[in-house]
């Protein structure tokens, strides 16, 4: 691993310092703004009781009735509306809790589908709790029902309590892989070296934490793919990233049929959390 002053060590403490230090400054410079989040949902939930004639205000506090604001200031989600698409839309985005709500079947299912890849911090793996099946369901729902709570963030500090730093909890406390890809240089007496941006960092959270994302994805992931353009191809239930490949091949199959002068531009983005 090289340092940022050039220096090249294989000492697993003094990599896994550089690592830490490079991501942790990364990730800290992308941290989303929660209250934004926060009162999007909100919004979610609560856009088809509020009367008509009360001001509506969308998730950054703006008035619906405002004009458009400018693209560049937009920071969460440019459209806090579901999307207007070639087909028309059967139902629309209920409001209604219960619809949010993570059920047992919800968690089943997570538990069903969930693999053997590594555990987080605390060395528990997917298949301890396929074995202790219906005790493990019962302490995820109970663990999700409390998130549900507005004094959930106290509860898990207090669960926590002399695990974890001063007003703070270890539910998501992670595991940081980073995996090499493309390496920097090639050290005679080394060999192959990589600096930290040349890593994919992995956060690795416990396989609880793990089943419990899954289980609200499952419940939530129809009603929010209302609110993801359609040319967002990827993690999306129904779409597939091959199909921006499909399309492209289209398109530039088109283009050489109909006309003799065509180009087609490719891009390679450096991934965002490297910025």
């Amino acid at each position: 691993m090289q340092t940022d002053d050039g220096a090249i060590g294989d000492a697993a403490q003094d990599m896994a310092k550089v690592l830490n230090a490079h991501w942790h400054k990364v990730f800290e410079q992308k941290a989303p703004d929660l209250q934004v989040m926060g009162q999007w949902f909100r919004e979610l939930e609560n856009r088809r009781n509020v009367h008509p004639q009360e001001e509506v205000l969308d998730a950054r506090g703006r008035s619906r009735h405002d004009s458009a604001p400018d693209a560049r200031q937009i920071g969460f989600c440019k459209h806090d509306e579901p999307l207007l698409r070639k087909r028309r839309l059967s139902w629309k985005l209920p409001s209604d809790h219960d619809v949010w709500k993570v059920r047992p079947k919800d968690l089943k299912k997570a538990l069903d589908t969930s693999n053997n890849s590594a555990p987080g911090p605390d060395g528990i793996p997917f298949g301890a709790w396929r074995a202790v099946r219906k005790a493990g369901l019962t302490i995820l729902l109970d663990t999700i029902e409390c998130m549900e709570q507005e004094q959930a963030e106290a509860v898990f500090v207090e669960a926590y309590r002399g695990e974890a730093e001063e007003h703070q909890h270890n539910f998501n406390l992670s595991t940081l892989v980073c995996l090499p890809k493309d390496h920097t240089g090639e050290d005679p007496t080394m060999g192959k070296y990589y600096v930290p941006k040349s890593t994919r960092p992995l956060s690795i959270v416990n396989a609880d934490n793990r089943l419990i994302a899954s289980a609200m994805r499952i419940r939530w992931e129809l009603q929010l793919s209302l609110y993801v353009k359609d040319r967002q191809q990827g993690f999306v239930k129904g779409r597939s990233l091959i199909k921006n490949l499909v399309d492209f091949d289209f398109a530039t199959f088109m283009t050489a049929m109909d006309t003799d002068e065509g180009d087609a531009l490719s891009l390679d983005f450096e991934a965002g959390f490297h910025q």
